[in-house]
């Protein structure tokens, strides 16, 4: 096999890359891809007991050369022929609506968050309620599911703060969804005393996620 290899006598090369196990003198099992800009584009470090998948590695690198070509994102367990995804909130949608559903995320039972039925009941929680937090999803949403258990966390962490939960794709509140101009995907409005405040948190965005959660329990 035409595969160059550099030895690294000195030990230099595995200690610029954090990969030298200095006590012991020899270097840990790194793998790094690196584009032909000189950018490191993925980096893994296993122990000396661990070793390296060949298929990963190659799935790695075949994800990041189909990045560079076409601009889109290769989401997690991508494999040539897969579908990919363009990075924006609204764009995103067309890749997650081929993705298979799955059964309700949110339910009232074991839950923190309220589930929105009607038009009538989004009304009566917003005026009725002092701070409230609602959280907008669908069932082909893959991020939705991966930020709902942070949603939930958030609900009990602050009780001053009722969140809701409504699902883009009822038939019931199509109209509600329309009229706010939901679009992107998880998304999360924020009110209080009836008027809605702080900016929109649209996206997978834990920490500003939180961050307004915070904003509105001090207000």
């Amino acid at each position: 096999m035409q595969i160059p290899i550099l030895a690294d006598v000195t030990k230099e090369i595995s200690a610029r890359f954090g990969v030298l196990k200095r006590d012991a003198g020899v270097a840990l099992r790194g793998l790094y891809i690196i584009n032909p800009e000189g950018i490191v584009e993925h980096a893994t470090i296993n122990n000396l007991g661990v070793g390296r998948s060949v298929d990963e590695a190659l799935r790695t690198l075949q994800a990041i050369q189909y990045v560079a070509e076409h601009g889109e994102v290769c989401p997690a367990g991508w494999k040539p022929g897969d579908k990919a995804m363009v990075a924006d909130p609204e764009k995103s949608l067309e890749y997650f609506e081929s993705a298979p559903a799955s059964q309700d995320e949110d339910s009232n039972h074991g839950s923190a968050l309220h589930v929105i039925n009607s038009r009538k009941e989004f009304d009566s929680i917003i005026e009725d309620s002092k701070k409230v937090a609602v959280k907008f999803w669908a069932e082909w949403c893959g991020k939705c599911k991966l930020l709902a258990p942070h949603a939930e966390e958030l609900a009990l962490k602050y009780p001053g703060i009722r969140v809701a939960s409504v699902q883009t794709t009822d038939e019931k509140l199509e109209g509600l969804v329309s009229d706010l101009g939901v679009k992107g995907l998880p998304a999360f409005r924020f009110f209080q005393h009836g008027k809605e405040v702080l900016k929109p948190i649209v996206g997978y965005k834990k920490q500003p996620l939180a961050e307004a959660f915070e904003e509105l329990d001090k207000m």
